[in-house]
């Protein structure tokens, strides 16, 4: 089966999405799909790319914000329309899997500039929603609310999942959302999923890497680190969690041991604010706060290993509300115990005193409280983080979520087989 995956985003950078495309398209090539990925970034010459397609960043100069944004959103449906047209007249495609709405419309272009005989002949149209986009964009200071840049992003919405063949949401909350915006229609709700072999707990042979990464970050034997893998967007209220760690410092004075967070995601409207907060706590001598950038998934897996716990302080902005977060359930597929907000997907997926905590959003005193609980309690830790590994392998393996995917793509009939999962 012939099989075309498709965003507008760069997908080889940190993230959500970027997590979610490459692990699916990996367990489904290792099914023996022929699974390829097309982006702007791949189909569009560098020099373009940076004029007209890569961020509203550079239009900006010459554009108003709502206008930039749907510059951005208009060329790469434009870019990536081409690109899946040329896979199209190069032979035959079973399926276009698209990854936002944009792309979808996208795909309805090339189908339909493409077309010729039976509409049986046509390659199926998947789209998986992954976030409401015009949301995201408010809450991502790309376009003002209420403005024609959110109606238009709202229309764009409604289109592609009133057009796509099979629709998916990664949570609930996007299922109600897209029947909002497209109409009634059967959604398939398949939450995030993980590389358990990939995120795991640390073992033996993971020590050296682990100590080489301690000691590159200039950590101490006795430091506690809480990591955080998140961009830097109110919505996943990064700035709550570095002001949890000054209330932890007064915590762990007492103690003797340092607690440390790492702050890994790319750059976001929020660096500047979180730098400054990160500031205020300064050299004080039981907190550090350390801002890393966008992280790799190879260094990301060592971090988790030699992490205490995960934070995922998301909060509720301009009507997105976090889903089930990729973040999350690589932490707890790598043994960690998690604390979180209290809201949308992760609710969902972390049991309150079982698999993690949760804590209303925004709230860093509840962090810092839910933090020194399993920093001084090495058993509570352990029992979480088991607990948290255990459900991920049960619940939200890559294989079986690939699995009830692969079925959705119809004849000729496909199955994820076990030799893929014995591999790993």
């Amino acid at each position: 089966m012939q099989v075309l995956f498709a965003t507008i985003y760069d997908v080889s950078r940190s993230g959500g999405l970027a997590s979610h495309v490459a692990e699916l398209s990996a367990t489904l090539r290792r099914s023996g799909l022929d699974v390829r990925v097309v982006t702007p970034r791949v189909t569009v010459p560098r020099w373009k790319r940076r004029l007209l397609a890569d961020a509203p960043r550079l239009p900006l100069r010459f554009l108003a914000r709502d206008s930039a944004y749907l510059h951005f959103l208009r060329w790469n449906r434009r870019f990536v329309a081409r690109a899946i047209g040329d896979r199209l007249a190069a032979g035959a495609l079973d399926v276009i899997h698209c990854h936002d709405p944009i792309a979808a419309l996208a795909a309805g272009d090339a189908i339909a500039a493409t077309a010729r005989g039976d509409r049986a002949e046509r390659p199926r149209l998947v789209l998986t929603v992954h976030g409401d986009l015009a949301n995201m964009a408010v809450s991502d200071g790309a376009i003002d609310a209420g403005g024609r840049a959110q109606r238009m992003a709202e229309a764009f919405e409604a289109d592609a999942y009133r057009r796509a063949g099979v629709l998916i949401t990664v949570d609930g909350r996007l299922r109600d959302h897209c029947r909002t915006l497209g109409g009634e229609r059967p959604i398939e709700v398949i939450r995030n999923f993980t590389d358990t072999e990939r995120f795991r707990p640390a073992a033996h042979e993971d020590r050296a890497a682990i100590e080489q990464e301690r000691r590159a970050l200039g950590l101490e034997a006795g430091d506690d680190v809480l990591l955080v893998a998140r961009r830097l967007v109110t919505k996943n209220g990064v700035i709550h969690a570095v002001r949890a760690m000054a209330i932890l410092a007064e915590r762990r004075d007492r103690s003797g041991r340092r607690a440390v967070m790492l702050i890994a995601g790319r750059g976001g409207p929020e660096r500047a604010a979180i730098a400054a907060e990160a500031n205020r706590i300064g050299p004080h001598e039981s907190s550090v706060v350390r801002l890393l950038g966008d992280v790799g998934h190879a260094r990301l897996a060592v971090l988790y290993r030699l992490s205490a716990a995960a934070v995922v302080p998301s909060v509720p902005d301009a009507g997105v509300v976090e889903a089930t977060s990729m973040t999350a359930l690589e932490a707890m597929s790598s043994g960690l115990p998690v604390i979180a907000s209290g809201i949308g997907g992760l609710a969902e997926i972390i049991e309150d005193g079982l698999t993690g905590f949760l804590v209303p959003p925004g709230s860093p005193d509840a962090i810092a409280e839910a933090a020194a609980r399993v920093l001084d309690d090495a058993a509570l830790a352990a029992r979480l983080g088991a607990a948290a590994r255990a459900f991920v392998e049960r619940e939200h393996s890559s294989i079986a979520a690939a699995r009830r995917i692969a079925a959705l793509y119809g004849p000729p009939p496909v199955s994820v087989s076990q030799s893929a999962e014995g591999r790993r």
